[in-house]
């Protein structure tokens, strides 16, 4: 997974992969539920091989402005841990702590966009 330690990261990474999904996870270094959340999610990108969409994670308490930048971005409220699934820089799905499974991911992979985001 990209790191994305900066604003200017975060805008770049949701904008360079256009009409195809891309995950983002946040993740707090403070929290074992998250670290879980870590381990499910860089299994599930692992299992995809070559199929795995393009992965940033934000650690969310040494990157307090990276995390808040994408969630006023996005519209989506925070929580730690966080996956996100975005296409064209625009949320499709997000879900936080034990609801981040890899069903819920792949589920996740052929939304649109959110309306009115």
């Amino acid at each position: 997974m990209e790191e994305l330690a900066t604003l200017e990261d975060a805008g770049a990474f949701l904008e360079r992969h256009g009409d195809a999904p891309v995950l983002v996870f946040k993740h707090s270094t403070r929290c074992p539920i998250s670290a879980s959340a870590l381990r499910r999610v860089e299994a599930w990108l692992a299992g995809k091989g070559d199929d795995a969409p393009p992965a940033a994670r934000v650690l969310v308490v040494e990157r307090r402005a990276v995390s808040n930048f994408l969630s006023e971005r996005l519209d989506v409220p925070h929580a730690s841990p966080q996956a996100l699934i975005c296409r064209r820089s625009r949320p499709v799905w997000h879900a936080s702590h034990n609801r981040i499974t890899a069903e819920a991911l792949d589920d996740a992979l052929s939304k649109e966009p959110l309306p009115g985001i």
